[in-house]
C-alpha cells in the first residue's frame, strides 16, 4: 500500500500540478495567434478571425494579431473591418511596412486615393525600391487616370527586376487605360517570357484571349495553369467557362457538374457557377444549382441569400422572403456582415412587394441590433423615400454619408431625397459636399453637372464638366494619340452643348482608332442634337458594319428610328442587336418597349413580355427593367403583377416621372383612384417632358372629372 502524501508536501504537489497544467497570458495569446494563422492558411477566415480576437483580448497591443485580423476581414470582403484593424496595426507598429501597405491597398479599394498614396509614400521614403509600395503607387496613379506616370514606375520595376509578375500585370492595365490593347498584350507576353510559371500572368493573358474570342489561344494557357495548380478548382471553372463561350456547352455543363460533385463543400464554387448561369439569363439553372448547393451545404447563408434573389427575380416573392428568414435563423446573434446583408435584402424584398410598412419594421428591428450599420441606414432611407417621407429619408441618408463619406450611392440618394423634397439648393449642396470627400468620382461630378443642366444653369454645368475634363486633358498632353481621352473630352463638351468642340474631338478619336465604333456613335449623337438625322443614321450603320458586335450603334439607331416614329425599323434594329449579342439587356428592354407601345397583334405583346423578362434576368439590378416589365404586363391586362413590378421600379427611383406615371396608370386601371391621382400628380409636378406625359395628363384629367361627378 502506497503511503499517502499529506501536509505541506501535498499542497506543494497540487500547486506544481496546477501550474504545469495552465498557460499564462503570454502562452494563451501565442496559442490563439498560432491557431488563427493555421485557420487562415486553410481559408477558414471566420474562425481565424475569432482566434485573432481572442489573442487581442489578452493583449490589445498585439500588432501582428491586429494585422492578421485585418487580413481576415479583407479576405471576407469587409473593407470597413479591414481598415479599422490595419489602421490599428500601423498605429501600434508604424515601421511595419507590410501592414502599412495592406492598409494602403484597402484605402485604394475604397477609392481613398490620397490615403493610399500616403501609405505608399511613407514606405518608399524608407525603402525606395519596395516592390509592393511601387505597385500600390502605380495603382493609385492608374485610378487617377495618370497612366503615363504609372507606366514610368512600372517600366523601371521591370528593368530592375524582370521577375516581378505584378509589374507586367499592372502595365497591361495601364495600356488598356490608354486604349492600346496591343501593348497590353505585349506586356503580358514579356512577363511570361521572364516568368514562364507565373499563374497570375497566365491567367491574365488567358482572360484577355477569352474576352477577345480567342478561345484556341486561351485553352492551352488554362490547361498549363491546371498542371501547375491541379488542386485549384477555380482553374477548372475558368476552363469550363471558356468551353461555354466557344459554343462547347455540353463539355462546359459536364465540367461544371463534375466540379460541383467533387467539391460539394466549396461554397464559393456553387456561387461562381450560379453567377455564371445568371449572367447568361439561365435563371432556371441558377435556381436548380442553388437548391442543390443548399442541400449540400444546409447551413450556408450565402447560398440562401443568392437563392432568395433568384426567387424574387422569377416572380416568387413569398419564397424569396421565406429564404431570407431561413438565412437569418442560421445566425443566432444576427450581427454578422451576412446577417446585416440578409436584413437589408429582406427589407428590399418587402419594399418590392409594396409592403413598405413591414419593410420598415424589418429594417428598424435590424438597426436596434446593429445601430451603426451604414448599409441598414441606407436601406431605411430608401424605404422612407418610397413611402414619400422625404424628410425621414434625408435624416437616414445624412447618417450614411456621415459614417461612410466615401459611399457614393449614399451621397447620390441624399441628393435625390432633397430633390424629392423640392430642396434643390440642398441637393446641389449634398453633391458638392460629396465631391469634397470623393474628388475623383466621375459619377458625382456627372450628377452635379446633370443637376445644373436640368436647371438650365449652363455656366455652372460647364464648371463641373471642366473639372472632369482636366483629367482627360492631362491624358491628351501626356499622350496626344490617346483616342479614349479625345473621345471622353468630346463627351464632356457635348454634355455642355459645345458641339463644335465635341465634333472635332470625336473626329480626332476616330482618326486615331479607325475601327473603334464609340467616336462614330458619339458623333452621331452630336448630329442628332444638331438636327442632322440622316447623317446620324449613316454613322450608326457604318459602325455596325465595322463592329457588328458593338452594342451602342444598334441602341442609338433604334432610338433614332423610334424618335422619328419608325417603330418597325426600330424593332428590326433591336432584333438584329439581339441576334448578334444575346445578352444585350438594353436591346431586349428597348425591343420590349417598342413592341408593347406599338403592337400589331397579341403576338407582339407576347414577344414584348418575353423580351422584358429576358432583360431583367440579364440585369436584375436595373430599376428601369422592372418598370418595363410592369408596363408590358399592364398592356397585357395583368394588372396585379404589373403593380408589383411598378412599385419596385418607383421604390428604386422615386424621383423618376416615367416610373411614377406608369405606377399611377396601373393603379388607375385597378380602380385605386386616390393612389392613382397621387402618383400621376407627382409624375406631372415637374415641367420637363417625359415618355407618356400626355397619356398621364389625360388619365389624371379623367380621374379628376370622375371625382367631380361623384
Amino acid at each position: 500500500m502506497k503511503k499517502r502524501v499529506s501536509g505541506p508536501l501535498a499542497l506543494l504537489a497540487v500547486i506544481i500540478i496546477a501550474c504545469g497544467g495552465c498557460d499564462g497570458p503570454r502562452e494563451k495569446k501565442t496559442k490563439f495567434f498560432a491557431r488563427g494563422k493555421a485557420l487562415y492558411m486553410k481559408a477558414d477566415y471566420v474562425k481565424a478571425g475569432l482566434e485573432f480576437k481572442n489573442a487581442l483580448q489578452i493583449d490589445p497591443g498585439f500588432a501582428e494579431a491586429c494585422s492578421m485580423l485585418g487580413q481576415t476581414a479583407l479576405m471576407q470582403g469587409d473593407l470597413t473591418g479591414a481598415h479599422a484593424s490595419l489602421a490599428r496595426a500601423v498605429e501600434l507598429a508604424p515601421n511595419d511596412a507590410s501592414s502599412r501597405l495592406l492598409l494602403g491597398n484597402v484605402l485604394l479599394a475604397g477609392n481613398a486615393l490620397d490615403g493610399a498614396l500616403e501609405q505608399a509614400g511613407i514606405v518608399l521614403h524608407v525603402q525606395p525600391l519596395n516592390e509592393a509600395a511601387l505597385l500600390l503607387k502605380a495603382g493609385v496613379l492608374l485610378r487617377q487616370e495618370k497612366s503615363g506616370e504609372a507606366l514610368r514606375i512600372l517600366d523601371g520595376m521591370r528593368a530592375r527586376k524582370p521577375k516581378t509578375p505584378g509589374a507586367y500585370l499592372m502595365a497591361a492595365m495601364a495600356h488598356d487605360r490608354r486604349d492600346d490593347p496591343v501593348k497590353a498584350e505585349q506586356a503580358l507576353l514579356q512577363g511570361l517570357s521572364a516568368n514562364p510559371g507565373s499563374v497570375e500572368l497566365l491567367q491574365g493573358l488567358a482572360e484577355r484571349y477569352a474576352r477577345a474570342g480567342r478561345a484556341a489561344e486561351a485553352e492551352p494557357l488554362l490547361k498549363k495553369i491546371m498542371a501547375i495548380q491541379p488542386e485549384n478548382v477555380r482553374n477548372r471553372f475558368n476552363l469550363s467557362a471558356l468551353y461555354w463561350g466557344s459554343n462547347r456547352r455540353g463539355e462546359a455543363a459536364g465540367e461544371f457538374e463534375h466540379l460541383l460533385a467533387e467539391s460539394a463543400g466549396n461554397e464559393e464554387l456553387w456561387l461562381s457557377v450560379t453567377s455564371f448561369y445568371h449572367a447568361r439569363g439561365l435563371t432556371a439553372a441558377v435556381e436548380r444549382t442553388l437548391r442543390d448547393g443548399i442541400a449540400a451545404l444546409p447551413k450556408s447563408m450565402k447560398l440562401r441569400l443568392a437563392l432568395a434573389d433568384c426567387c424574387l427575380e422569377r416572380g416568387k416573392p413569398d419564397r424569396g422572403v421565406a429564404l431570407l428568414k431561413e438565412a437569418l435563423a442560421l445566425d443566432r446573434n444576427g450581427k454578422s456582415a451576412l446577417a446585416v446583408e440578409a436584413k437589408g435584402a429582406l427589407s428590399r424584398a418587402l419594399l418590392a412587394q409594396g409592403a413598405t410598412g413591414e419593410a420598415l419594421t424589418v429594417v428598424n428591428e435590424a438597426l436596434e441590433e446593429t445601430p451603426k450599420s451604414s448599409a441598414l441606414h441606407y436601406a431605411k432611407g430608401m424605404v422612407l423615400l418610397s413611402k414619400g417621407d422625404g424628410a425621414g429619408a434625408v435624416a437616414e441618408l445624412r447618417t450614411v454619408v456621415s459614417e461612410a463619406p466615401h459611399f457614393v450611392p449614399g451621397h447620390l440618394s441624399l441628393a435625390e431625397a432633397h430633390t424629392f423634397n423640392r430642396e434643390h439648393g440642398l441637393a446641389l449642396g449634398a453633391l458638392r459636399t460629396a465631391l469634397q470627400n470623393n474628388p475623383d468620382s466621375m459619377e458625382l461630378l456627372s450628377a452635379l453637372a446633370g443637376e445644373y443642366l436640368a436647371r438650365n444653369d449652363l455656366q455652372s454645368a460647364r464648371g463641373s464638366l471642366k473639372k472632369i475634363a482636366r483629367n482627360y486633358e492631362e491624358r491628351v498632353r501626356q499622350n496626344p494619340r490617346d483616342a479614349a481621352a479625345w473621345n471622353m473630352l468630346g463627351k464632356l463638351h457635348a454634355s455642355g452643348r459645345e458641339y463644335a468642340k465635341a465634333r472635332a474631338e470625336f473626329e480626332k478619336a476616330g482618326e486615331l482608332r479607325p475601327g473603334w465604333p464609340a467616336p462614330a456613335v458619339n458623333l452621331a449623337r452630336v448630329c442628332l442634337a444638331e438636327g442632322r438625322k440622316e447623317e446620324a443614321i449613316r454613322m450608326c450603320e457604318q459602325s455596325m458594319k465595322k463592329m457588328p458586335r458593338a452594342p451602342m450603334p444598334y441602341l442609338l439607331l433604334g432610338q433614332v428610328h423610334e424618335q422619328a416614329g419608325e417603330f418597325r425599323k426600330a424593332i428590326g434594329v433591336y432584333t438584329r442587336a439581339l441576334e448578334q449579342m444575346p445578352d444585350l439587356w438594353g436591346a431586349a428592354n428597348n425591343l420590349a418597349c417598342a413592341l408593347s407601345e406599338h403592337p400589331s397583334s397579341m403576338a407582339d405583346l407576347d414577344r414584348a413580355l418575353s423580351c422584358a423578362r429576358r432583360a431583367r434576368q440579364i440585369n436584375p439590378h436595373e430599376p428601369a427593367l422592372s418598370d418595363t416589365l410592369g408596363w408590358v404586363l399592364y398592356k397585357r391586362g395583368d394588372l396585379v403583377r404589373a403593380l408589383a413590378e411598378a412599385r419596385a421600379a418607383v421604390a428604386a427611383t422615386p424621383g423618376n416621372p416615367t416610373h411614377t406615371c406608369h405606377l399611377g396608370m396601373i393603379l388607375a386601371g385597378l380602380g385605386r383612384k386616390a393612389e392613382a391621382k397621387e402618383k400621376l400628380t407627382a409624375a406631372l409636378s415637374g415641367k420637363d417632358p417625359f415618355p407618356g406625359r400626355k397619356e398621364a395628363e389625360k388619365a389624371l384629367m379623367g380621374l379628376k372629372r370622375q371625382s367631380v361627378l361623384q
